[in-house]
């Protein structure tokens, strides 16, 4: 089970949840909790809502299941993950927040695919891994568009060092202003990156990203060693 609360501070005035960190931190939020769907737990929720509201002031619970953080390319994501050998929660994650695993997502800068990628951006890409010569066409296809996206997480992790803030924000705005950003900061602190992250739409798509990745992390859990 995953807990969550509402940003109610959030510049964008929607609903951003965040890791809840302190239950000192509940008086008043907004809780998003996370099961993994199995039969049966009803009963444990509304003891535990019940609990939460009483004993710690939380204004709304929300529930979710696992099928809210479905992952419909599961195993070409885990492939390509492991290929590139990058995270693949975040590689679930990003897939998640820039298309909702739609294949043919367009966006209105013309980046489309499960990864949204522009076919430029994606050509360079692709001849850096060594992949096969991109068409616009291929951005539609899953296959291509996650490998796409894995050996780029790849390059921006070798980039950035495996810094997971910065990766993403690189992702979202470009490696040159993701290192400005960190340039501006006195230490590497995530905290304090994100104060220095000056696009509002970068900040946002932070916090989405980061938090589907933590949710993939507390669903699809790795299996465990021998």
């Amino acid at each position: 089970m995953a807990i969550e609360f509402l940003d109610p501070t959030h510049e964008s005035g929607s609903a951003q949840f965040a890791p809840a960190k302190r239950l000192a931190s509940l008086k008043g939020a907004t809780l998003g909790i996370v099961s993994n769907g199995k039969k049966g737990t009803r009963p444990f929720f509304d003891v535990f809502e019940r609990e939460l509201k009483q004993r710690y002031g939380v204004a709304r619970v929300v529930r979710t299941t696992k099928s809210n953080y479905s992952a419909p390319a599961e195993a070409g994501i885990m492939s390509e993950a492991e290929r590139w050998q990058v995270d693949p929660d975040l590689l679930m994650a990003l897939i998640r927040e820039e298309s909702r695993f739609d294949p043919r997502a367009f966006s209105a800068a013309s980046a489309r695919g499960l990864t949204q990628f522009v076919v430029p951006t994606a050509r360079r890409i692709a001849a850096d891994a060594g992949l096969d010569p991109i068409e616009p066409a291929d951005l539609e296809n899953p296959r291509i568009s996650i490998a796409l996206g894995a050996a780029y997480l790849s390059a921006l992790g070798e980039h950035f060092h495996g810094d997971l803030v910065r990766i993403v924000a690189a992702y979202n705005a470009g490696e040159a202003q993701a290192a400005q950003w960190h340039a501006q900061c006195s230490s590497d602190e995530p905290e304090e990156y994100l104060t220095k992250v000056s696009f509002r739409e970068t900040r946002g798509y932070l916090r989405k990203v980061l938090t589907s990745r933590a949710q993939y992390l507390e669903l699809y859990p790795p299996p465990a060693a021998d």
